[in-house]
């Protein structure tokens, strides 16, 4: 189990640091706990009040939004050192999107009605929280009026991006064919045809539920709708 010392230095390297006085993380602290999310487990739903945010620590977290239709279109993507659920805690309104560990998720989890309660400097977690919403909704609008193709890669250069790299230098991503074929929208044969595309023209590897980007220029040409070429 983490100390009250652990949770502390990962607070105050975060987003947030700076947005209490030392005597408000006295009080705060021992409400903030660590937490483990299981793959697929929902932290919160879209319009869900703000009764906590958290900073993660490792894993990879889904930020979606509910179409009329059922479908959810993936708007972000997080990884160790980000904050998410801070917009609606300083607007003291619902989530905006839902949350779900794409991965096995760890976090810090902070009580927002203490921290609300206690910040003594907002205009920190307002740039934060805008800059986040901002950054959501860029890629909401690539990832609802992209082809598959283009979903897939997207998704794939934002994990390549939060996942630290081996001592071999790669980067694997600890993904299946089903979770990528879930965070596009798409059918997990789609997904597979996609890869296989991408294994034969030296762009991906994929091996027992991991993916390896070993292009990602070329990746971002199929990203940016461009046909991705073979390596030469």
């Amino acid at each position: 189990m983490s100390s009250p010392a652990d949770v502390r230095e990962l607070l105050m390297r975060s987003p947030v640091a700076g947005c209490l006085a030392p005597g408000g993380w006295d009080v705060l602290l021992p409400h903030c706990e660590r937490r483990s999310y299981r793959r697929g487990e929902v932290l919160w739903s879209a319009g869900d009040p703000a009764e906590f945010f958290v900073l993660l620590t490792a894993g990879v977290l889904r930020l979606s939004q509910p179409t009329p239709s059922g479908r959810h279109i993936v708007a972000e993507l997080l990884g160790a050192g980000e904050v998410s659920g801070l917009l609606a805690t300083v607007g003291r309104t619902g989530h905006p999107f839902t949350a779900t560990a794409l991965v096995d998720v760890e976090a810090v989890r902070v009580p927002s009605a203490l921290w609300s309660s206690l910040a003594v400097d907002r205009t920190q977690s307002i740039q934060e929280a805008v800059s986040r919403i901002l950054s959501a909704f860029g890629f909401l609008a690539q990832m609802a009026t992209s082809d598959v193709a283009c979903r897939l890669a997207l998704v794939l250069l934002r994990l390549r991006e939060l996942t630290p790299a081996s001592e071999t230098g790669e980067t694997w991503l600890p993904v299946t064919r089903q979770i990528l074929a879930d965070t596009v929208a798409t059918t997990v044969e789609t997904t597979i045809r996609l890869l296989c595309r991408w294994e034969d023209e030296g762009i991906v590897v994929s091996h027992h539920g991991k993916v390896c980007v070993r292009e990602p220029g070329l990746l971002l040409e199929a990203a940016n709708g461009k046909q991705a070429r073979s390596p030469t």
